[in-house]
């Protein structure tokens, strides 16, 4: 599936394939389905909300 992240509090970075990129408060986030992707560097206090749509495999 598919997936979305909102990040609500926090500081980090944000790895899609061979791309990163720095995040804070408010940043909305994609990663298609089947893609490698994480979160690094996060400070203490980073939450996100992340939402997975589209169809099952």
């Amino acid at each position: 599936r598919d997936e979305l992240y909102f990040v609500a509090a926090g500081t980090g970075r944000y790895r899609v394939a061979d791309r990163v990129t720095k995040v804070g408060p408010g940043d909305l986030l994609f990663c298609a389905a089947h893609v490698a992707h994480g979160f690094e560097d996060i400070s203490e206090d980073f939450s996100v909300w992340v939402v997975f749509y589209g169809p099952e495999r």
